[in-house]
């Protein structure tokens, strides 16, 4: 007899974390795939495909020193980096590397 499975949600740890751009791949004509490492990735977590990361872009050195202040609580209309959300593709822990897959366009 089977027993139901139940699914449940995990929050983790919301860390803000500096890494360094380490590879860049072109996987195809319009995929690439960027590398990211650093020793902030200790204790990163990505179980499943719906796992995703927010990563912040800043252009100028306001947008960089707004991303130092910014916190999970900070103004909503503060000044922030643009950012957007990305899926893991790969996460290894032996190398504390980080593969994000980007389209471009």
């Amino acid at each position: 007899m089977n027993s139901p499975q139940s699914i449940h949600r995990v929050m983790h740890e919301i860390k803000r974390r500096k890494l360094k751009v380490v590879r860049v791949t072109d996987l195809t004509p319009l995929m690439r795939r960027i590398t990211l490492q650093g020793p902030e990735l200790a204790g990163f977590i990505s179980l499943g495909t719906d796992d995703h990361v927010k990563l912040f872009f800043p252009q100028t050195p306001q947008e960089h020193a707004a991303l130092e202040e910014l916190t999970a609580t900070s103004d909503k209309d503060a000044p922030r980096p643009p950012m957007r959300d990305y899926t893991p593709r790969r996460y290894d822990e032996a190398s504390g590397e980080l593969d994000i897959d980007f389209v471009l366009h």
